[in-house]
C-alpha cells in the first residue's frame, strides 16, 4: 500500500464516520421532537445542577447589595466573552 492509498483509504473512513454521525443525528432529532420529555429525568437534571454547585462557575454573576449574586436569566450560560473581571475592592 502507497501513501496515496493510505490517504484515500483514510478520506473514505472519514466520509463514512462522517455521514454516520449525521445520518444518527437527524434520526434522534426526530426522535425526540416526537416524545415529550421526561418530567422525571429534567426534575433529577435540576437537582445535579442545583446540589452539584453547577451555578457557582458556569451562570454569570451581577454585583448586588450582598455582592456577586448569580443572573438565572442566563443560568449555565458562562462568562461572556468580553467580560472584565471586577477588580479586588
Amino acid at each position: 500500500m502507497t501513501i496515496a492509498d493510505g490517504k484515500a483509504v483514510a478520506i473514505g473512513l472519514a466520509a463514512v464516520a462522517t455521514m454516520t454521525f449525521v445520518a444518527g443525528s437527524a434520526g434522534l432529532q426526530g426522535q425526540q421532537a416526537q416524545q415529550p420529555p421526561d418530567q422525571a429525568a429534567v426534575a433529577h437534571g435540576k437537582y445535579l445542577v442545583d446540589s452539584g454547585g453547577c451555578h457557582d462557575c458556569h451562570t454569570p454573576k451581577n454585583m448586588g447589595p450582598n455582592g456577586p449574586e448569580p443572573d438565572l436569566s442566563r443560568a449555565l450560560s458562562g462568562a461572556p466573552a468580553d467580560a472584565k473581571t471586577p477588580a479586588p475592592p
